[in-house]
């Protein structure tokens, strides 16, 4: 008769073993394979935009981030692997790489994620890794609280002078060290299309490997 105790260790055991076995499906993710999956989708779709096969393939073998337009994989300790699994996706891999490419000689490239490769139709696309801050440690980083860093951003960078005369709440950073952020700040509203307005809040950063905070969305491009 079978014991409670046997039936647990066939449970234990049969976890392990799927453990086991994703382990090793995970270490066979064949760069070569996921791109010839990506060349078969695009010349059996009409559209070529679903990716459906390659999509799969990495699921099987990856970790998922994320998913939206796109399929967000860790493809390795250091970079992510964004496959479109629609119009958008494609639309928003395109953004990133070119955005990129155009910022990439700029003084505020080290604070952008930075694309390693990309496929010409845009299927998918390897960024840096980078991971979500939370608000706080935002705050920590910067050094301000998010209500602050706005304030502060529309006396420093904004200069509406009218509006900082006519509203008190702004005269108690006159004189106040900007710091490196708001600098930062002024650079993106200087150099790029970015609205800095879009930028005061910690979901559009995130830390690379390096610990280095980094613009995330690229699609706040206009």
């Amino acid at each position: 008769m079978c014991e409670d105790k046997d039936i647990y260790f066939v449970i234990v055991t049969i976890k392990q073993l799927r453990e086991r076995i994703r382990q090793e499906t995970n270490d066979a993710f064949r760069w070569n394979e996921f791109v010839k999956l990506i060349t078969d989708d695009v010349s059996t779709n009409c559209f070529g935009i679903q990716n459906k096969k390659a999509r799969e393939y990495a699921s099987d073998r990856l970790q998922l981030l994320g998913s939206s337009s796109r399929d967000v994989f860790t493809l390795t300790s250091k970079s992510a692997l964004k496959i479109a699994n629609s119009q958008q996706g494609v639309e928003q891999n395109k953004i990133e790489y070119l955005t990129y490419s155009q910022l990439s000689t700029t003084s505020i490239s080290s604070h952008i994620t930075k694309v390693l490769r990309v496929d010409d139709a845009y299927a998918w696309l390897v960024s840096e890794l980078v991971n979500p801050v939370n608000k706080k440690q935002f705050e920590n980083i910067i050094g301000f609280n998010e209500d602050e860093l706005e304030d502060m951003c529309d006396y420093d960078i904004n200069k509406r002078t009218v509006f900082v005369q006519n509203d008190t709440k702004h005269h108690k950073y006159r004189g106040k060290n900007r710091g490196w952020f708001l600098k930062l700040l002024e650079r993106f509203e200087h150099e790029t299309r970015i609205d800095v307005g879009d930028l005061v809040t910690h979901r559009q950063w995130g830390l690379n490997t390096s610990g280095e905070l980094v613009l995330l969305d690229y699609g706040i491009v206009s």
